[in-house]
């Protein structure tokens, strides 16, 4: 602004460039002129010209963090101003992990996709993966008790069970889960289903 001026012959003048919300100016040219920030200021003037300007969509850093456990792609992307974007997440599921949480940039996670908010500025998606949790579920036949009934155990690890016989019963014998007994401890191998 202003879209026209008249100028008196070998003068100078500005105009103010205004990029709209969410552009930026890609470039001002004519009339012999140099942009400062947002003001254009003409050579001197000697016969009538026209200055141009355009403009462009900013582009803004979308950057994503990942904890241990896991993966994300893209990890760092331009997005246009307006746009959105989808990064894949992929958990090391060989190792157990699962994805926990995923948050950022004004996003909603479908499955394994996080779908970015339109973009209005940089921002960063936060990805965490934790350890599967299992049940171990346990049952003991006549003559006695196994306790508890079942417990949650985190991939990898193991978990004991306390087994009691019954008055006039003894321990016959526990299997499962790759387990060992030791007097009536119950300690279960690595979980890892």
């Amino acid at each position: 602004s202003p879209t026209s001026r008249h100028v008196t012959h070998n003068n100078t003048t500005d105009f103010v460039i205004t990029p709209d919300t969410g552009y930026e100016i890609d470039t001002v040219s004519g009339c012999g002129g140099t942009l400062s920030g947002t003001v254009y200021s003409t050579g001197e003037i000697t016969k009538g010209c026209t200055v141009t300007a355009s403009f462009k969509l900013k582009k803004y850093s979308v950057d994503v963090s990942v904890g241990n456990g896991g993966s994300a792609s893209p990890t760092s992307l331009p997005i246009e101003h307006g746009s959105t974007t989808t990064i894949t997440i992929t958990p090391n599921s060989d190792d157990g992990y699962e994805i926990d949480t995923v948050s950022g940039c004004g996003g909603t996670r479908d499955g394994n996709k996080f779908t970015t908010a339109p973009i209005t500025n940089a921002c960063t998606i936060t990805v965490a993966f934790k350890l599967r949790t299992y049940s171990v579920q346990a049952t003991a036949q006549i003559g006695g008790t196994i306790s508890p009934d079942s417990r949650p155990v985190i991939h990898n690890s193991t978990t004991d069970f306390t087994v009691t016989p019954e008055v006039g019963y003894e321990i016959d014998n526990v299997t499962g889960c790759n387990g060992s007994l030791s007097g009536n401890s119950y300690t279960t191998g690595k979980i890892t289903g």
